[in-house]
């Protein structure tokens, strides 16, 4: 009698066990058919798994973001607000979060959205896509520096995120133009060949190339903004001074010696000039940029890959010189990657 008792509760374990597994199985059929758009066809999975099993967490949650991409917000925040009371010590509620903030705001609902990162963030502090979507609904309200603030504290959770440096070097790009140009630059280290590579390389450019016109005669003007002189603004990642340095270093690239270089050259040669400016000028600096994006930039420098990461920068260009120089140092590519990977931030 006891064997048949052991026997049958060993058969009862192996059932569940198989049918977990099966149904775990079919999760992970929607989520590839999710990762290639067929987003019905992905909920019709997941709903197969509902239907034995009603509370399974990732069933609830994979749809829940589906739901999401097919802007079915209200029905991804029932399915989020279920699993938050079902599962308050599951470690993938983190997540849950982040889906649950985002459908709430994309209906209109920013406040109520901020509330739900907050939420997350009380549970989850150091998990950085929270900080970071909380920045964006920030950004969407018009807050930008509780935005700045918070990408901010993304990047100090994880420094390689890229989206949190194009959010700082598209917000910033008006009123502090050497922290939107550090956060530009670093994105074109992470991901130098997507369209937001093309857009933040056109800021870049843009910064860096400064007022300069010429006129006849061959006469350099140097227009230099007068809200640079502003001595109201706050110490706080003031760059003022590095702008200024930055506006008159422009004027360099008119120079005879300087008008053959190559668009990437000409990169490597200003980001030099702007590190070694910053560097010297680092111990009067405050904030989160002169501590996170000038040492970062530093050891590019020290490290000699300031001429590899500007052919790097000019990825996403239609640059053919720039392409073959790529393919034919590949292993210098290889080293700056292997750098950027280890480098600890802050």
């Amino acid at each position: 009698m006891r064997k048949c008792l052991a026997l049958f509760a060993f058969n009862l374990f192996f059932i569940g066990a198989y049918s977990q597994n099966s149904l775990d199985e079919t999760v992970e059929q929607g989520i590839a058919l999710h990762d290639k758009r067929e987003y019905v066809a992905a909920i019709a999975k997941y709903d197969d798994v509902l239907k034995v099993d009603s509370n399974h967490f990732m069933a609830n949650y994979e749809k829940a973001f589906t739901l999401s991409m097919l802007n079915k917000y209200s029905e991804a925040v029932v399915i989020c607000e279920k699993l938050n009371r079902l599962y308050p010590f599951e470690p993938q509620l983190k997540n849950v979060y982040v889906t649950w903030g985002s459908a709430l705001d994309y209906q209109g609902m920013p406040e109520e959205s901020v509330i739900v990162y907050d939420k997350g963030l009380d549970e989850f502090p150091d998990f950085y896509l929270l900080h970071f979507n909380k920045a964006i609904t920030y950004a969407k309200m018009g807050e930008m520096q509780k935005s700045r603030e918070a990408a901010q504290e993304a990047l100090k959770r994880n420094g390689l995120h890229a989206s949190s440096h194009n959010l700082l070097g598209t917000i910033l790009l008006k009123d502090n133009k050497i922290a939107s140009l550090m956060a530009s630059l670093t994105l074109l280290a992470i991901e130098p060949t997507t369209q937001r590579a093309v857009q933040n390389l056109k800021q870049a450019e843009f910064i860096l190339n400064g007022n300069v016109s010429i006129e006849g005669n061959n006469k350099i003007n140097v227009n230099i903004d007068v809200n640079m002189l502003d001595s109201s603004k706050s110490p706080i990642d003031n760059f003022t001074s590095v702008e200024m340095m930055m506006a008159l270093s422009a004027a360099l690239d008119l120079d005879d010696k300087n008008k053959s270089e190559s668009k990437p050259e000409r990169l490597s040669r200003k980001m030099n000039d702007l590190v070694s400016m910053m560097w010297e000028l680092r111990k009067d600096g405050k904030g989160f940029f002169w501590e996170f994006y000038v040492p970062f930039l530093k050891e590019m420098q020290e490290k000699k890959l300031l001429n590899v990461y500007s052919h790097i920068a000019y990825a996403s260009s239609d640059e053919k010189d720039n392409r073959k120089w790529l393919d034919k140092n590949s292993a210098e590519v290889d080293k700056f990657y292997a750098w950027l990977k280890g480098y600890k931030w802050l």
